[in-house]
């Protein structure tokens, strides 16, 4: 089991770095960001909080009913947008050609009206 998140120490830049280690199969990847502050505490409670969110987002999908792929695009561009804070999410299905069509998009609402 993996206790995340971890504290690593820069020897070369002597920064402080938060790491949260996950398991891919039999490989281990470490996101790393720098510590926020000179408090370890913050920089914990930040990195358990931005776990939160992607785990509570994927028992959503995990508990949508199967065989409703748009409802499936929808949710999962929803939830793209709400962890990355971004203003607009879109999902793009790509054919054989290389072009793309969008299949689902989520924005905020003054986006939605036609403002930018």
């Amino acid at each position: 089991m993996l206790l995340n998140p971890i504290w690593i120490h820069s020897k070369n830049s002597g920064k402080l770095f938060c790491g949260i280690l996950h398991r891919i199969d039999v490989k281990i990847v470490i996101d790393l960001e720098p510590a926020r502050s000179d408090n370890p505490t913050f920089s914990i409670v930040g990195a358990v909080q931005s776990q939160k969110l992607p785990v509570r987002v994927i028992s959503h999908l995990q508990s949508l009913l199967g065989g409703n792929i748009m409802l499936l695009c929808d949710t999962m561009v929803e939830s793209v947008r709400e962890i990355t804070g971004y203003d607009r999410a879109i999902m793009y299905k790509f054919h054989e050609d290389e072009l793309g069509e969008v299949v689902s998009e989520n924005k905020r609402s003054e986006f939605a009206m036609g403002e930018c």
